[in-house]
């Protein structure tokens, strides 16, 4: 079995996180989540985040202001796959928003979070964002 890791941000502005949407041609393509990605041979779970905001967004986050926050596990038997999420908070980022795979974001509050469809891992992690959340 594959064993993958993977970082995640729940960026916190004005008691909302954001979220982006899966891009085409990705598994759970359309489902919002929380922004990140997999590690990289040699990265840290936070240098990897800093990494993927850079790539996916275009907005840069310091490794000094994440928080851990969470992490979620899950197997996939039918892509003989195990990923481990580790899932960080920030409420500072610099530069502008600009998505590079053309997903959608937007920052959601508590009873937004309610109504979204999200990938597995994500859905195990919402929770403790929306315990953040007044």
């Amino acid at each position: 079995m594959r064993m993958v890791y993977c970082s995640a941000l729940a960026l916190i502005q004005d008691n909302k996180v954001m979220m982006a949407t899966r891009p085409d041609g990705k598994s759970w393509n359309g489902l919002w989540e929380f922004p990140g990605g997999k590690l990289e041979n040699g990265e840290t779970p936070e240098n990897a985040l800093v990494r993927e905001i850079r790539e996916e967004l275009d907005a840069g986050i310091a490794e000094k202001d994440l928080r851990p926050l969470s992490f979620a596990s899950l197997t996939f038997p039918e892509k003989d796959m195990h990923i481990t999420m580790f899932l960080f908070a920030c409420d500072k980022y610099s530069g502008t928003i600009n998505p590079k795979e053309k997903q959608k974001y937007r920052f959601m509050d508590k009873s937004q979070l309610e109504e979204i469809k999200v990938p597995p891992l994500d859905e195990n992690l919402l929770d403790v964002v929306k315990a953040l959340l007044k």
